[in-house]
């Protein structure tokens, strides 16, 4: 860390300087670059900036190592949640293929859940699997290259250690073309901008810090301009997770907000996330707004100009509130980082802490509606199998309720039998008791035995001796 040295002036000798020629000679004798400045503000702001250096203030550093370790969190989270998905599709799709799978699927269909939970987690997994968090950057022509013409074209920075750029062609046919060089994918700029030229995306990967963790920047300043491009737009949006967007204006243009813009794109985002039930749904507070160029605006005017952006901004977008918006310079910061790295105006600070602040809660807002989904899921799981458990139990107590009232009833009739067989019994017993008696009391009548004496021939009686 560099020390201050005890011969800079300080914060209040800095505000309390206003001679032109002062500023100049403390600028000179401390080494502070200073040719392109030429007004007071500009001096007392350039020495200011690097009072705070020497201070071993870098907030472009500390903000850029802050996203990239919500990064790694973020894919940490991300991972397990995977495990989480992993073990879901365990549970709905046993390995013994028995038939709870078509059970639960068809439980969760049923009542609206999901068609296909086996579809649903391996594309939530597939999608958490992307270290992508891809921000939709629109409005006015805002990520400008001079050898090709960016404001027609979707073009996404990218983090990666050495400078490339590819182009996506429309065609799967046609191979992506790479190179390190931007001349190279020089293309005549009015075919670029009112005819499609079959480029779907141009993607440029910098060594910048502040994308390490994952942020992607994608321009679509092509929004209201032509049809097709519009169509490209949209077709990026539903191959693309898109997880915010930043909305650029012109401060020094008349009106600032294009509402028509602004709503059109918002309509795109819309309509197009609609189509595709499994992504996330549009959040207005997923959103910055980006006041470029206020340095072209009059001094005199450049709290009137805030209120009006402002006052357009909370009349058209949902949810709007100040917070979201940055009234910034492009031009002083780049002449400011020209000077120095680490000179880090207050404005530029305010634009990265907040693009900071929408990288990380759009990144925690995709872990948490991941993670709602899988909640619900599970509950809904764990709600029919307690159902299908509840139900199994009753089955089985009215089985054995069933059995035990069969049971009794066999019981009731084995006992039943035995009294009927008995009391036949006794019945034929005393029946052949009756008969007896009758049969003898008949034999014993004289006419009985007279008759069965009187007509049996000799010979026919038995002999007794």
């Amino acid at each position: 860390m560099l020390q201050l040295d005890g011969a800079y002036p300080s914060l209040e000798d800095i505000e309390k300087t206003d001679d032109l020629l002062d500023l100049l000679l403390i600028a000179e004798e401390h080494h502070v670059q200073f040719d392109d400045l030429s007004s007071v503000p500009e001096l007392k702001e350039r020495l200011v900036l690097e009072y705070w250096r020497r201070k071993g203030r870098r907030p472009y550093v500390e903000i850029s190592e802050s996203m990239a370790r919500d990064g790694k969190e973020d894919k940490a989270k991300r991972q397990q949640l995977i495990e989480m998905f992993q073990k879901l599709l365990r549970i709905v799709q046993p390995s013994d293929e028995s038939q709870n799978q078509k059970f639960v699927n068809d439980f969760l269909s049923s009542d609206g859940t999901t068609d296909n939970i086996l579809e649903d987690c391996n594309k939530r997994i597939r999608e958490l699997g992307k270290d992508d968090a891809i921000l939709l950057v629109a409005g006015m022509d805002s990520v400008p290259f001079n050898s090709c013409s960016c404001s027609s074209l979707i073009t996404s920075v990218r983090y990666v250690p050495r400078r490339q750029f590819q182009l996506i062609f429309k065609d799967p046919s046609k191979p992506i073309f790479e190179t390190e060089s931007p001349k190279e994918l020089s293309m005549t700029r009015r075919k670029a901008k009112w005819e499609d030229h079959g480029v779907k995306e141009v993607r440029v990967y910098l060594p910048l810090d502040i994308l390490k963790g994952g942020l992607v920047l994608t321009d679509s300043s092509s929004i209201g301009k032509e049809e097709f491009l519009e169509d490209y737009l949209m077709e990026y949006i539903a191959e693309n997770d898109v997880l915010g967007f930043i909305y650029v204006i012109f401060s020094d243009n008349a009106g600032g907000v294009q509402e028509d813009r602004l709503l059109q794109l918002l309509k795109l985002v819309i309509k197009e996330q609609k189509k595709n039930d499994k992504a996330l749904p549009f959040d207005p507070k997923a959103a910055m707004f980006v006041a470029n160029r206020f340095d072209a605006v009059v001094e005199s005017e450049k709290e009137t100009v805030k209120q009006h952006i402002t006052s357009m901004l909370r009349s058209c977008y949902p949810q709007f509130d100040d917070s979201k918006i940055v009234f910034f310079s492009t031009q002083n910061a780049k002449r400011d980082i020209a000077a120095h790295p680490d000179y880090i105006s207050e404005n530029f600070r305010t634009l990265i802490d907040s693009l900071s602040r929408l990288y990380s809660y759009v990144t925690e807002r995709r872990l948490r509606v991941c993670y709602k989904w899988i909640e619900y899921i599970l509950q809904r799981v764990s709600h029919v199998m307690k159902s299908a458990t509840t139900r199994f139990a009753l089955s089985k107590i009215e089985n054995t309720e069933r059995s035990r009232r069969h049971r009794h009833r066999l019981e009731k009739l084995q006992t039943d039998a035995d009294d009927v067989i008995k009391e036949l019994r006794a019945e034929v017993v005393d029946q052949a008791k009756k008969i007896s008696q009758e049969l003898q009391r008949h034999l014993q009548q004289p006419m009985t035995k007279m008759r069965l004496t009187s007509s049996w021939k000799d010979g026919e009686i038995p002999y007794v001796p």
